[in-house]
């Protein structure tokens, strides 16, 4: 039986955490190539928002929100969870990999068909008409992307991410450069609806010119139930996972109006898109490393715990500075119809910090073959989740905010703890990892608001974060150069050994 090609490790005279050498260094330039092309994607994304809010305004995001609530609900169903088992998997065929190919292929026919159907009757829960003709032409992103899953999960399988984020990356640039057009010309909502379809469909088409592989013409019903008990417990906590995630959302689109929801997707999108992108770098690369190393728990335990400390140390600061300058921010940069974001954000950085640290938890999980426990453990955060948000949406969107704030801190502990006796680690080592980087955020934003406190009466907002985003960074370096010396200097020279050394061949 013929198996999937993976590139073989290189011979070492030791290993490291995640492995030989060559393996480890794979998984560093990975990071550092990912973060970087990352980095890119965001500020695009981000520029392209600021673009957007100008040309569109709050309604026209409110419509395409709820269009996409719709939609990511149906992306969830475009591989059943087959990508993640096929990297999880050490052994599978080419047959059962092009098993995988066809039945995505169907899937993402089937459900772009069922989305078109079903498109009135969504827009009448809505209560909304104009979201049939959106629904209907976004459903095209459930057929492009159940062609695109496999291919881009044999990347990861195989290590290439730089090859990975430089598709996504042009993808989401070309597709954003469509929306900005498309807007100027006058194309209103249909903007947003080009941007989403050209993105997914690039991505797609680069996946597989790209990816030295093309599937059999075989189907077979054996290879799918191969992989279905893990890939379908995955599926089942990532559906229940995305109606918690989008039930703030939906409480607000329901009961408070497309412009409510607007402001609070704005501010959702500004403050939580760095931060799912920086855990989307981390999980891409430690999801196919980890599997390697599913059975050896003291690596998998270390790998973790850097993994976090890494995280914390580069987020915590990003997330309480935001919030900090948020007003400025946002008076210099929107129109005043915005404003009332500002509120949202104090709350939205409390659910990022925890977010933060917590998200990559899923790759233990996914690792150990162990997504039966990853599902009972969404379902217990879901029932939580969506009693908090009824009852914070009394109180509005700032409210729905401030729920969803206590409940991430409330339930950050348990969850660590469940996920951590998968690899043999105690909740004290993982706070470990995070206090010194929380302590020095803290500080630093205590810091930046004193500075606001001082000379915002005096300045314009645009000379305001002039004058508080470098005094924050460098509050931040000291505080870190005094509590947190061993770890910044750990990551600073692994950044620097990535910089001055080529990429490895993974191929």
């Amino acid at each position: 039986m013929t198996q999937v090609e993976t590139p073989p490790p290189r011979p070492a005279p030791k290993t490291t955490d995640l492995g030989p050498p060559s393996i480890k260094d794979a998984a560093a330039t990975g990071v550092a190539w990912t973060s970087f092309l990352h980095g890119f994607r965001v500020a695009t994304s981000l520029l392209t928002t600021i673009v957007l809010a100008w040309l569109l305004g709050p309604d026209a995001f409110g419509i395409v929100g709820s269009a996409t609530i719709v939609v990511g609900f149906l992306l969830l169903f475009k591989d059943l969870g087959t990508g993640s088992a096929l990297i999880q998997k050490q052994d599978l065929s080419t047959d059962a990999v092009s098993s995988i190919f066809w039945a995505n292929a169907i899937l993402g026919v089937a459900g772009t068909l069922a989305l078109y159907l079903a498109a009135p009757a969504i827009a009448w829960f809505f209560e909304d008409p104009r979201l049939v003709p959106v629904l209907q032409a976004l459903g095209g992103m459930l057929f492009l992307a159940g062609l695109g899953v496999t291919h881009q999960s044999l990347m990861q399988k195989e290590l290439r991410f730089a090859l990975l984020a430089k598709t996504e990356a042009l993808a989401i640039f070309v597709g954003a450069a469509t929306g900005i057009v498309s807007a100027l010309l006058g194309a209103g909502v249909w903007a947003l609806v080009l941007q989403a379809l050209v993105t997914t469909g690039l991505a797609t088409v680069l996946a597989i010119a790209l990816q030295p592989w093309w599937p059999r013409l075989h189907l077979r019903a054996a290879d799918i139930r191969d992989v279905s008990q893990f890939s379908l417990n995955l599926t089942g906590s990532n559906i229940l996972n995305y109606f918690v995630r989008n039930a703030d959302q939906l409480f607000i689109l329901k009961f408070l109006g497309t412009f409510e929801l607007g402001l609070y997707a704005l501010a959702c999108k500004m403050l939580l898109l760095p931060i799912s992108s920086i855990n989307a770098v981390f999980n891409r690369v430690l999801f196919p490393l980890y599997s390697r190393i599913q059975d050896d728990d003291a690596r998998l335990r270390n790998a973790f715990l850097k993994t976090t400390a890494t995280i914390a140390l580069v987020v915590f600061p990003c997330l309480v500075g935001f919030a900090m300058v948020a007003d400025s921010l946002v008076a210099g940069i929107l129109p005043a119809s915005w404003l009332p974001i500002v509120p949202l954000t104090g709350a939205l950085a409390i659910v990022g910090l925890v977010q933060s640290v917590a998200t990559s938890s899923g790759t233990i999980y996914m690792a150990k073959g162990r997504t039966d426990l990853l599902l009972l453990w969404t379902i217990a955060t879901g029932v939580f989740a969506i009693t908090g948000f009824a009852i914070g949406v009394q109180w509005g969107a700032l409210g729905v905010a401030r729920a969803y704030a206590v409940l991430a801190g409330l339930l950050l502990l348990p969850g660590m703890a469940l996920v951590l006796r998968l690899i043999d680690t105690s909740l004290s080592q993982f706070l470990a990892a995070c206090w010194r980087p929380l302590c020095c955020a803290l500080v630093m934003g205590v810091g930046i608001w004193a500075v606001g406190r001082a000379t915002l009466p005096a300045l314009s907002p645009l000379q305001d974060l002039a004058v508080r985003i470098p005094i924050g960074i460098a509050l931040y370096l000291v505080l870190s150069l005094a509590l947190n010396r061993e770890h910044l200097r750990e990551v600073i020279a692994t950044a620097r050994r990535q910089q001055s050394s080529p990429a490895p061949t993974l191929s």
